[in-house]
């Protein structure tokens, strides 16, 4: 359950096919840039900001920005240079815009956006500057976590439950992971009965092959959960722990645990931009419990409310699946007979991807090491299909035409307004309509489709 990043494009249209060169940034002069930029955000003055304009900029938008996007304190932060492409209306050379997911790092806390810059040069010699930004997306709530060291419980009969699933830890210990609005993970050790019964009879006898019994019940010595913190106190029988004096080998041995299995669900994928693990917390509904049991190795139970088949118990070593099948609410909500693709809200009707790469060279610390890729220079044609149920939440049109390389795009997102690429989209206020006047399609589309006789002669021109 490690989640890649990405941007999603919820809509129902047709887009046609994209014409555009994207290149990977080999950052072609502008890393001082960046680097005067990562000393500003990890000050925290907006004011600074300003000193990276081009004299072109709109100050005032970018100290907007600046006040807006600037955190007030932060402890690291990291640039990364994604996308860059030239602006279309500079010489060749002289313009960028350049896609950069930003990372901040607050204590145990962070949070990835996503921003745009315009960033200007007068000629080869000169240093680049920014000429204009603008924010796109963002993933907050994240955390580096790890077990509390001053926490120690002793369990009196501690019971972790799950549809399906109860957890009873006779004697040991439990290790706490917490975040600012509570508990989100818990690591078991000790003597403790794990007990899985799922209630549909298929699901039995699936468990009966694999335990000989329709009712699984096995013995364990140690568990790794996950739960929303919201859900903490309805999962975990609260009242049977009871705060204990921490031992510092039982502390180590639970944190190799936690170490273990805590990359393995709920995490976002940032190894490029940092050494550490960043795991969101689990939706409300969505439980995850390893558990190292004495005869059966370790068994992961997973309850993910997304899914149409949200329990699950399979082998953590093999991936052997052992039961799957949808939680009685499902079940009450979807029927017996139910498609896959019923609960997804956006779904791809077609796509064609079609990408050349042109490596821009090649760096090599000495001549044992391996090559590392500078950049490559990407051009592609992309064509999408999409249906979202529901109320539309964005929407986009390439516009190949007139003329313009790659063509425009008119963009527009729930609550944010209509742009033409970055810039909002004017509407003219016409104050009288002459009735006489038709603005239609260019003059080619007659060639194309067949229009009524009353609007044949009129295509490509006002009347």
């Amino acid at each position: 359950m490690t989640i890649r990043r990405f941007l999603i494009l919820g809509l129902t249209l047709w887009m046609p096919a994209i014409n555009g060169a994207a290149q990977s940034t080999g950052e072609d002069g502008y890393a001082p840039l960046l680097e005067a930029l990562e000393h500003v955000l990890l000050a925290g003055e907006a004011d600074a900001y300003l000193s990276l304009l081009s004299p072109e900029a709109d100050r005032n938008a970018a100290g907007r920005f600046a006040n807006l996007r600037m955190p007030a304190s932060v402890d690291r932060v990291t640039l990364t240079p994604r996308f860059q492409l030239p602006i279309d209306d500079r010489p060749a050379g002289s313009g960028h815009q350049v896609t950069l997911e930003v990372f901040f790092e607050s204590g145990t806390r962070g949070r990835l956006e996503t921003w745009q810059i315009d960033i200007v040069r007068d000629d080869e010699n000169a240093a680049w500057r920014i000429q204009d930004q603008s924010y796109l997306d963002s993933i907050a709530g994240l955390h580096h976590l790890g077990l509390t060291p001053t926490k120690q419980f002793a369990p009196n009969n501690l019971v972790v439950v799950s549809e399906d699933l109860s957890l009873t830890l006779i004697d040991g210990a439990v290790f706490v992971a917490e975040t600012d609005v509570g508990v989100t993970g818990l690591v078991l050790l000790g003597t403790g009965v794990m007990r899985f019964a799922p209630q549909p009879e298929p699901e039995r006898g699936q468990v009966r092959i694999f335990s000989g019994n329709d009712t699984l019940n096995t013995e364990f010595e140690a568990a790794f959960v996950r739960v929303n913190p919201e859900a903490f106190r309805s999962r975990i029988s609260t009242g049977m722990l009871v705060e204990d004096t921490v031992d510092s080998e039982t502390y180590l041995e639970a944190r190799a645990i936690f170490d273990e299995f805590i990359p393995l669900s709920f995490t976002l994928d940032l190894s490029d931009v940092s050494d550490r693990v960043w795991s969101l917390n689990p939706p409300v509904g969505d439980f995850l419990a390893e558990v190292r049991t004495k005869r059966h190795g370790t068994l992961t139970y997973v309850q993910s409310t997304q899914q149409p088949e949200d329990i699950s118990l399979y082998e953590r070593e093999t991936n052997r699946i052992i039961s799957l099948y949808p939680s009685a609410r499902k079940r009450a909500t979807q029927g017996r007979y139910y498609g896959e693709d019923d609960a997804v809200s956006l779904d791809v009707l077609d796509y064609d991807v079609s990408a050349s790469f042109e490596p821009l060279g090649s760096t090599q610390q000495n001549p044992r090491a391996t090559p590392e890729l500078i950049g490559c220079h990407i051009v592609g044609t992309t064509r999408l299909a999409l249906r979202v149920k529901g109320l539309p939440i964005a929407g986009a049109i390439f516009i190949p035409w007139p003329n313009q390389n790659p063509g425009i795009v008119i963009h527009a997102s729930y609550g944010n307004g209509c742009k033409v690429n970055d810039k909002p989209l004017e509407i003219p206020v016409i104050k009288e309509i002459d009735p006489n006047a038709i603005n239609t399609l260019p003059g080619s589309f007659a060639g194309r489709f067949k229009f009524d006789s009353q609007f044949s002669s009129k295509s490509g021109e006002s009347r």
